[in-house]
């Protein structure tokens, strides 16, 4: 985990880490323990620091929120089992290979796809069908083609 010392490296503040310092917090994670509204009471952290300091610490945790929200880790990885066990119906490829035939002289966007297909299918799940299609071939991450 990083150190308070390198996020909060620039000169302007000081006066926080040395407050950070004084009162035992080296780590980032240490600042969960932090009372923001405390540092109003610091003669050389003004307001204006202060909503510079909290705005570094919530950018900081909203990168690093695996570490920061409990739970976190163990939501992205059940997210990522539970997207990887579902397999895409059938019909719907069909359906898909039916409007790539149908449009078969143009290049087709997945936002108009995922319209056609409707609340049938999540985009993830239109992607992934496509991907493993033989009769679809991709321009990019969001335009594809009929090739038979």
């Amino acid at each position: 985990m990083a150190k308070i010392k390198e996020i909060y490296s620039n000169d302007d503040y000081y006066p926080f880490v040395l407050y950070c310092e004084n009162h035992g917090f080296e780590d980032m994670t240490d600042l969960m323990k932090l009372q923001f509204h405390n540092l109003r009471n610091e003669p050389d952290i003004s307001p204006r620091l202060l909503s510079k300091i909290k705005t570094v610490y919530v950018m900081y945790s909203k990168a690093h929120a695996a570490v920061f929200v409990p739970g976190v880790k163990a939501a992205q990885k059940a997210v990522k089992k539970a997207a990887a066990a579902s397999t895409p119906p059938v019909e719907i490829e069909k359906e898909l290979e039916a409007y790539f035939q149908q449009n078969c002289d143009k290049l087709l966007h997945i936002t108009d796809i995922a319209k056609t297909i409707g609340k049938k299918a999540k985009r993830n799940d239109i992607l992934k069908i496509l991907e493993q299609a033989s009769w679809c071939k991709a321009v990019d991450n969001t335009t594809f083609f009929y090739a038979r």
